[in-house]
């Protein structure tokens, strides 16, 4: 339940580019970064989901399940440097629900995160670090997953344990814009 960032062998790079292609055996991967070695050592929270930034890539979102971080892996470069943590969340609270997955948005910056906690889905504004949106019923059971329309500002679809696809506008989320329930497996 740790998380962290692996190098994977640089094809361009003439060196590793024959041992790719003459190696038939997996690869030797090199551990770039391990964030809870950057994290207080207090800090005793599993690492639930990690979402690389739409645009940013040097951008990453470190889900745990009290509270997210956001790591900015520019300034550690591929020069060995380490990660800055740039911002994070403030620590829910005991009778909060644990957080155990997050989004990117892609719109405005990417300045907004979305977070999914059992039934709920909360959105925040990275830049005051202050819930900017929350749909505290999302589905009737566990939501499973989140993802924002790249084409719509405000557009993001949902899914759940309720076998249900809910599709939402986050200016006015009250209720779904549409709900679609064609398949269970169940």
């Amino acid at each position: 339940m740790k998380c962290g960032v692996w190098r994977l062998p640089d094809p361009t790079n003439p060196s590793e580019q024959s041992e790719v292609i003459h190696s038939h055996q997996q690869q030797d991967l090199q551990l770039a970064w391990k964030f809870d070695k950057y994290l207080p050592p207090s800090f005793s929270d599993n690492c639930q989901c990690i979402d690389w930034h739409p645009t940013k890539t040097g951008r990453i979102a470190t889900i745990h399940t009290s509270q997210f971080f956001i790591w900015d892996l520019e300034d550690g470069g591929s020069g060995g440097g380490e990660p800055k943590l740039n911002c994070s969340s403030a620590p829910k609270s005991k009778d909060d629900e644990e957080m155990y997955m997050g989004k990117w948005n892609p719109h405005l910056d990417g300045n907004q995160l979305a977070t999914v906690s059992s039934t709920s889905v909360k959105g925040y504004d990275l830049r005051s670090m202050n819930e900017c949106w929350n749909i505290s019923l999302a589905h009737k059971f566990q939501v499973r997953d989140v993802d924002f329309n790249p084409n719509k500002q405000y557009y993001m679809a949902t899914c759940g344990d309720d076998c249900a696809v809910r599709f939402w506008d986050v200016r006015n989320n009250k209720e779904a814009i549409k709900e679609v329930k064609a398949h269970s497996h169940w």
